[in-house]
């Protein structure tokens, strides 16, 4: 398969080698390798909840259009994203990266993942997508370093000939929750989505979804570990009392 375009979607922009979230600056770009190497900034807002946003961005070329939708990156940790692809000519490839800096995660952590979606063909040739990194469509990763969480989802799809404008579904497909990687603390989420589609014409419109949860117990708070020590202090003199 030819590949006409190679697109990064990027959702941070790490500065320096510095490890925690605070040294990272929130940017979302898009990066398209179709013989034009265009480095496109795709706009972005922070939400009343401090999560990162894409509300509608489209972009195109006489080759393919592609549209970002409902796409959020939350520090809680989550990622959930939306995608719609237009491939007008021959074959092409994509490939979509969402990153967030996150609350720091202990080593002791669940993750999901899953995908789902929908592919259209336009002159009813057949219709196909197909990964072009492994086996999966999508691959989930925490950092620093930059580590598989074991949830890839979203194989490969192809279907024959058929009526012109057929929709067909894609997914679901869906992984975990299992125990995550070990040891942390975990600082970043990464959600990488790579593709090939078929061409002349087809549509793939997909929604995808990465999160990683703290199974740690939570460390008390000083003022707590005080209350605590009290209590149990005061705890002890009153068996003491009641044994005198």
């Amino acid at each position: 398969m030819k590949t006409l375009l190679r697109v990064l979607v990027i959702g941070i922009l790490l500065v320096g080698t510095a490890q925690s979230a605070s040294a990272v600056l929130p940017f979302i770009s898009v990066w398209a390798d179709n013989g034009l190497r265009d480095l496109i900034e795709v706009p972005w807002y922070e939400d009343e909840n401090g999560i990162y946003r894409v509300d509608n961005f489209f972009y195109e070329t006489s080759e393919f259009s592609l549209n970002i939708f409902d796409t959020y990156m939350d520090p809680d940790p989550v990622i959930a994203w939306g995608i719609a692809v237009t491939d007008f000519g021959a074959p092409s490839s994509f490939a979509f990266l969402f990153s967030t800096p996150t609350v720091p995660v202990s080593g002791n952590n669940t993750v999901e993942a899953s995908i789902v979606g929908g592919l259209t063909d336009f002159t009813g040739d057949g219709v196909s997508l197909t990964p072009t990194v492994g086996t999966d469509v999508q691959h989930s990763f925490v950092g620093n370093p930059m580590t598989p969480m074991g949830v890839d989802v979203g194989s490969a799809y192809s279907t024959g000939p058929g009526i012109p404008g057929s929709l067909y579904n894609y997914g679901a497909f869906m992984a975990g929750p299992i125990a995550g990687p070990g040891p942390g603390p975990w600082t970043q989420l990464q959600a990488n989505v790579d593709f090939g589609l078929s061409g002349n014409g087809d549509i793939a419109v997909l929604t995808g979804y990465a999160s990683i949860v703290d199974n740690a117990p939570p460390i008390p708070e000083p003022a707590t570990l005080l209350l605590l020590g009290g209590g149990l202090a005061g705890a002890g003199l009153l068996r003491r009392r009641k044994k005198a």
